[in-house]
């Protein structure tokens, strides 16, 4: 009786994933997917130079991202901004559905399924936002189910790996990790057989081929490498925004964090207690995946998706060796998952839990009004007020895509390059003159927290 009940727990904990996934819009690169999305459906075309600033107009801009932003841009016009939270929404919970369908391929039980999707989805929280990013989520989940399904039962499914990696290349330059998961199973495949597995390796060939079908070709494979480089402690991204530094080197642990720290250590400990039963990309997924989210906080939602349904499966099968699992121990989680998820709901609906976690996340539909500049947007177009702009750069993919000039910055680096973003650092320091005599901007629009040096500057 009590493990038939343990269905109410994860009826509980899929409520709790419905409400955190539905949240208004507060990403700052939205804003510039939407432009491009606008621009390559208006000139049937895909951009090779920027389109959107005065500073790097011209710059080479591969835009491995244009078929999402082509989806956004519809998704605007189709429902508004309402609609784009909604279709997020959408695409979160079809994750979670994903993720549980790969927990029930494993046959983990119920239990531990609903524990296991609560920590998962309460870390990969801050990264549930209107990103092609969520995609590359999606993509990869699937991919290891195709792979799972193909490795532990026979069941061949590989023809539609190519499919995924075709769609992949064109909205996301972490298609990569496809390329880098199909590889490892191969592998995996040769230790264990002792030979080469020809089916994977026919759809793995043609799975590569498939990503050379892009606007840019080869040079499709040029971004992932650059995003590299970010996990330099040098590089001036990685020590200044938030999403490249190292987990360890946060000023700050929050809710997620402490969970991914749990996380980390019981994959680590659980397959270390199962190591003989472990496959070998069972091991070599969650090390290659663990380094890139202790080297980068943007990837501990990757980790996650890596790793959940291993280490779930690694605690189900050590859990039926503990006797008093199924008595004290089972009741007291029981009663936890009860309460848990329940005091969780009215946290998230009143963004409690957001401000707690120190997330600017709210819950809800449409723009979020205290993140996005969209009421600046608003006051400089009723007023004519169309000069050059000299922005921060969390404000320039909104302002690009609202107003008609182009602005000084916004949240493409890979377009921007170190130089620009150099100025704007050095401007904190007492050169915001410097960069006003360079640029001669006449209007200046800034989050005033986040650029406070520029406030005392300009009072100056």
């Amino acid at each position: 009786m009590l493990v038939r009940s343990w269905i109410w727990p994860l009826v509980l904990v899929s409520a709790v994933v419905f409400i955190l996934s539905l949240r208004q819009l507060s990403d700052p690169d939205l804003g510039f997917h939407l432009k491009y999305g606008e621009w390559i459906l208006a000139n049937q075309s895909i951009p090779e130079t920027d389109q959107s600033t005065y500073t790097v107009s011209g710059h080479p801009y591969i835009d491995l991202h244009w078929l999402f932003q082509v989806i956004l841009f519809k998704v605007f016009n189709l429902s508004g901004y309402r609609g784009i939270s909604i279709f997020f929404w959408f695409l979160s919970l079809l994750l979670f559905l994903l993720l549980l369908l790969r927990h029930r391929a494993r046959e983990v039980p119920t239990s531990i399924i609903s524990i296991a999707m609560l920590a998962g989805f309460l870390i990969i929280d801050p990264r549930i936002a209107p990103r092609p990013e969520m995609f590359t989520f999606l993509f990869l989940t699937v991919t290891l189910l195709i792979l799972d399904q193909y490795f532990e039962r026979q069941k061949n499914m590989l023809f539609l790996l190519p499919a995924i990696m075709l769609i992949w290349c064109n909205m996301h330059a972490l298609f990569i990790l496809g390329l880098i998961v199909i590889a490892v199973y191969f592998i995996s495949l040769l230790v264990k057989n002792g030979k080469i597995d020809k089916p994977l390796l026919l759809w793995m060939i043609i799975s590569i081929a498939a990503c050379f079908i892009n606007p840019y070709g080869a040079k499709a494979f040029i971004l992932p490498i650059e995003l590299l480089t970010r996990f330099d402690s040098n590089n001036i991204y990685n020590q200044h925004i938030q999403e490249f530094i190292p987990f360890y080197a946060q000023k700050r642990f929050v809710i997620p964090d402490y969970l991914f720290m749990m996380l980390l250590v019981i994959s680590a400990v659980s397959t270390i207690l199962t190591f003989r039963k472990q496959k070998l990309h069972e091991i070599i997924l969650p090390i290659i995946f663990g380094f890139l989210a202790i080297t980068s906080i943007r990837n501990i939602s990757l980790f996650v998706i890596i790793a959940l349904p291993l280490v779930s499966q690694q605690v189900s099968e050590l859990s039926g060796k503990i006797r008093f699992w199924r008595s004290s121990m089972s009741n007291a989680l029981y009663a936890a998952m009860i309460i848990l998820p329940m005091a969780l709901i009215p946290r998230l609906i009143t963004n409690a839990y957001y401000l707690t976690n120190n997330s600017f996340n709210k819950t809800g539909m449409g723009v979020n009004l205290s993140h996005q500049p969209n009421l600046v947007a608003t006051f400089l177009l009723e007023n004519n007020l169309n000069g050059r702009i000299l922005n921060s750069i969390g404000f320039g993919g909104w302002l690009s895509w609202t107003l008609p000039q182009p602005v000084f910055i916004d949240g493409r680096l890979e377009v921007m390059q170190e130089s620009i973003y150099k100025e704007v650092t050095k401007s904190w320091q007492g050169g915001l003159s410097e960069l006003i005599d360079k640029y001669n901007p006449e209007l200046i629009v800034y989050n005033y927290l986040k650029y406070y040096p520029w406030t005392i500057q300009l009072k100056q």
